[in-house]
């Protein structure tokens, strides 16, 4: 809650600068904002990803020659039971890209259903059985009963094999009679996106912010991904911060400058050759520059609003 008198003294101003300072110290390398306010803009947050939201409905799970229909019969699906703790830990430590959680973060993060309580939904966990063994799990933030909530209900966070998880995110349409299912699908999850191609879907842009406080830290934490992707050329890469807010990127006898938001959107955006955005930021750059880059980056980043979302 907030008074109107106190609006337009620049107290949130103060507030995210002593953020972004308490962040320097803790010598954090990312900061992430969930918003894209101007105020965010002004110190180097900027908007950063995109994914593909795919709609699913009761309507288009009625077709009985549908995949997902058919992979129904290969699964037992259930809820959370208090003895599954260690199963969906064990599934949640074979992502490849996720944010790190305990057992206790997993428990304490679904009961706290920070993305579900925002929008007046509630948490509901799905696990995915074969053969009496978990193979998935979905967290989904669902319409509670009886309620007149307008938030669609939506897939939060998912784990394990991706055609257990897609026929699972079917299944949750018609045992909770939602109207709509949204699955935000990040782009490296391909197989997930691979087994809900069918449904009706859009691109949209991720309505987070992320300010890189330190680039020097971020690539040498970075640097056991990137050089697997390319050790050679890793050796090669250099970022450094100019005097005038801008950065010089050196790598393979290449060099050039980038903005604060040109290099977030290179480390980060995953953007083909006919997107605005990217035709924007290669700008003047050479095709043999821009193959180079591409050889190393984007990264891919945990979708920021799963179970850590804040």
């Amino acid at each position: 809650m907030y008074r109107l008198e106190h609006r337009g003294k620049g107290y949130a101003s103060l507030i995210l600068d002593k953020i972004i300072e308490h962040g320097n110290l803790a010598e954090a390398s990312l900061l992430l904002v969930s918003g894209s306010l101007s105020i965010y803009a002004k110190r180097d947050c900027f908007r950063y990803g995109t994914f593909k939201q795919v709609t699913i409905t009761g309507e288009s799970t009625e077709d009985a020659l549908h995949p997902n229909r058919q992979a129904n019969d290969c699964f037992n699906f259930r809820e959370l039971a208090m003895t599954d703790w260690f199963r969906l830990k064990r599934l949640a430590d074979q992502r490849e890209i996720a944010f790190d959680q305990s057992i206790w973060d997993i428990a304490s993060l679904i009961h706290n259903h920070a993305l579900a309580s925002n929008r007046k939904l509630e948490n509901k966990v799905l696990i995915a059985e074969k053969e009496g063994q978990a193979a998935a799990y979905a967290i989904m933030a669902i319409k509670k009963p009886f309620t007149n909530v307008k938030a669609s209900s939506q897939l939060v966070e998912w784990a394990g094999d991706p055609i257990a998880a897609a026929a699972m995110l079917v299944h949750a349409v018609k045992r909770y009679e939602l109207d709509e299912l949204l699955v935000n699908i990040p782009w490296y999850e391909k197989l997930l996106a691979e087994q809900l191609s069918h449904y009706p879907n859009k691109d949209l842009e991720d309505g987070f912010t992320i300010r890189i406080m330190d680039i020097e830290r971020l690539i040498e934490q970075l640097m056991p991904y990137l050089r697997e992707k390319n050790e050679q050329l890793i050796e090669s890469l250099c970022i450094q911060r100019r005097g005038d807010g801008n950065f010089n990127l050196r790598i393979a006898d290449l060099e050039a400058v980038f903005t604060s938001r040109e290099l977030l959107s290179l480390i980060f955006d995953h953007t083909d050759d006919s997107s605005q955005s990217s035709n924007e930021m290669q700008m003047g750059l050479t095709n043999h520059f821009k193959q180079v880059l591409q050889d190393l980056f984007p990264i891919p980043f945990p979708h920021a609003a799963g179970l850590n979302y804040v």
